[in-house]
Order: C-alpha cells, then sequence, then structure tokens
C-alpha cells in the first residue's frame, strides 16, 4: 500500500512512497494465490471453459441441422404444394373434358333419336299414303266396276270394258306420280 509521507500529512506536497512491507507482503500473496489458482483452480476453471464451449459448439451444430432440416421440409412441402397443384389442375381439365363429351354425346344422342323419330314419322306416312293410294284404288276399282256394269247393261263390248279400267287405273298412277 501506499501512504503518505509525515510532510504530507502537515499540509505540504503530498508526495506517496510506497510502504516496502505492505509491497512485499502483497507481492507473496499475489504469487501464492497465483500458483494455488495454477495448481487447484486453473484445470477445472479450463476444464469448465472447454465444456462451455463444447456445449455451445453442439447447440450451434443442433441449430443448424435444425435449420437445414426445416429448410429441406419447407423445400419438400413447396414441392408437394405444387404437385397438389398440378394434379387439381388436371382433375379439372379431365373434369372439364369430361363433361364437354358428355355433353357433345348428349347432343349427339339426342340429335339420332330425333332423326330415328323423324324417319318412323316419315315410314308411318309414306305408310299410311300406301294404304290411302290402295284404298282410292279400291274404290276407283269399285267405282270403275260398277261404271262398266252400267255401261255392259248398256251393251258394250268386253274390249270397251277393259279398256276403260286401264284408263282409270293408270289416270290414277299418273296422279299419284
Amino acid at each position: 500500500m501506499l501512504t503518505a509521507s509525515p510532510e504530507a500529512e502537515s499540509g505540504s506536497a503530498a508526495l506517496v512512497t510506497p510502504d516496502f512491507a505492505v509491497t512485499i507482503a502483497t507481492w507473496i500473496t499475489f504469487f501464492l494465490l497465483l500458483f494455488l489458482l495454477a495448481r487447484f483452480g486453473w484445470k477445472p476453471f479450463v476444464n469448465a471453459l472447454d465444456e462451455r464451449e463444447a456445449a455451445v459448439r453442439d447447440e450451434v451444430k443442433r441449430a443448424e441441422n435444425a435449420r437445414r432440416e426445416a429448410e429441406e421440409l419447407l423445400q419438400q412441402y413447396e414441392l408437394k404444394l405444387k404437385n397438389v397443384q398440378s394434379e387439381a389442375d388436371a382433375i379439372l381439365n379431365t373434369s372439364r373434358q369430361r363433361a364437354e363429351e358428355v355433353g357433345n354425346k348428349l347432343e349427339t344422342d339426342a340429335r339420332a333419336s330425333a332423326q330415328q323419330i323423324l324417319e318412323k314419322a316419315k315410314l308411318t306416312i309414306e305408310g299410311e299414303r300406301q294404304k290411302a293410294v290402295s284404298e282410292l284404288k279400291g274404290i276407283v276399282a269399285n267405282a270403275a266396276s260398277e261404271l262398266t256394269e252400267k255401261i255392259l247393261k248398256e251393251e258394250l263390248d268386253m274390249s270397251r270394258h277393259e279398256k276403260l279400267v286401264e284408263e282409270v287405273v293408270s289416270g290414277i298412277d299418273r296422279k299419284r306420280n
């Protein structure tokens, strides 16, 4: 320690002078403490620092690994999301195509059904027309027979009768065509 000289105590200029015994005791204490720390405290202190450094290093490695894994998971999820979006788009496109195909098929079937109904109606009309023509021919033939009968009663010959029937039938055929 430093002590003040007797002159400083009396109010003169203060000069600090070290006390030799205190200085020696301080140095001995310092080196003794340094020896004790080096001998008994330094290794545990260094070991504690090394352990702390290793623990921090391990935590940093774990954090880095966790960050990498998180990035990989994020990339995987982004890829899965893209795949899901692509699949959803494909499903929508397929659904639209199927709906369009079904609509086209329904339209085609409806047109075919309408065409069949129209053909049936035409055939029915043609059949009815032919039936009417046959009935008309029958009526005309009956009328011709009656006319022939009347003419025969008036004493016409057979050749005249055939000629009249043929004229009536051919007239009907001409009107039909």
